[in-house]
């Protein structure tokens, strides 16, 4: 493999607890993930980005209908070190159907402190970095998922989360 080509695992987990008011929507569903990426670069300007993910997502889990195969891929182009552009799309085969998003987005450092990473639809974060120990920002998220029930029915999630953070490292580097 290239050199600064890079293979990252990124498994994770995941529940819902679904309410409206005073009255569940549906019963807790989860979901584990294994999401498999590869950061490959094709020159000094071009980078291609895959990441298949593999899932069950339901009521419980690794029972029958609960798995799920996916995966987004998107090319970067380099305008310069610090201003990147992305394009590329993600699919996953949900329990209503293929589910297709077209992505754009960035990856720009737009100055010394501050970050901008977004792959719209579903994801845009700005950073400010204070000092080498203080950092700030914001998030958006936006996800789609379903989750198959006991009963064979599924349940959709459609949820926009918008979130502030605050890092501090006490020391630089660990």
């Amino acid at each position: 493999i290239k050199e600064n080509t890079y293979l990252l695992l990124s498994p994770y987990y995941e529940s819902w607890n679904i309410n409206s008011a005073d009255k569940e929507v549906a019963p807790l569903v989860q979901s584990i993930a294994l999401p498999v990426g590869l950061i490959l670069p094709l020159n000094e300007k071009w980078q291609l980005n895959t990441i298949p993910i593999l899932r069950t997502n339901g009521q419980y889990l690794f029972k029958k209908n609960t798995m799920q195969f996916g995966g987004a891929a998107f090319a970067s182009y380099a305008v310069t070190p610090q201003k990147k552009f992305r394009l590329g799309v993600y699919m996953n085969q949900e329990f209503f159907g293929l589910f297709v998003w077209p992505l754009v987005g960035t990856d720009w450092r737009l100055g010394s402190n501050d970050y901008l990473v977004a792959l719209l639809p579903g994801s845009l974060t700005y950073e400010h970095r204070w000092n080498n120990h203080l950092y700030s920002g914001t998030a958006f998220r936006a996800l789609t998922n379903s989750f198959r029930l006991d009963n064979g029915n599924f349940v959709r999630v459609d949820d926009n989360q918008v979130s502030l953070y605050l890092d501090i490292y006490p020391v630089r580097h660990w």
